[in-house]
């Protein structure tokens, strides 16, 4: 009787120690996450752009970006649970050139009796 409870033990800590392996080590060191780090890509015509296209020079550009880990064992069961990210500030001004800004202005702001056919 007591060798089928040795056994059942044994191969419930095998069991376990199995869930205990991660499948990739959450760290800051990570290409993927070095590379998503990148200041460019959420620049104008960067992959993680978010307002359509590059128009422009970028100019005074702002990065501070520093990675977070953090890991965490489940209450009930000893599961790791490793999250890691990364955090900060990234900021540019775009500048336009070659043209005023009225070119994108919806209305004539140099004289208030216009007679343009566009009203603001």
């Amino acid at each position: 009787m007591n060798l089928p409870i040795q056994k059942f033990m044994m191969l419930f800590a095998a069991a376990i120690s199995l869930l205990q392996i991660p499948i990739s080590h959450a760290n800051g060191l990570d290409a993927r996450l070095r590379d998503d780090m990148q200041a460019k890509h959420y620049e104008p015509g960067g992959k993680y752009h978010l307002f359509g296209n590059a128009r422009g020079s970028v100019k005074n550009r702002v990065c501070a970006v520093q990675t977070f880990d953090a890991t965490a064992v489940g209450p009930i069961l000893p599961i790791t649970h490793e999250r890691t990210g990364f955090e900060g500030v990234i900021g540019y001004e775009t500048h336009f050139s070659g043209h005023g800004h009225e070119v994108h202005s919806p209305f004539d702001n140099h004289d208030s009796r216009s007679t343009s056919d566009f009203s603001g």
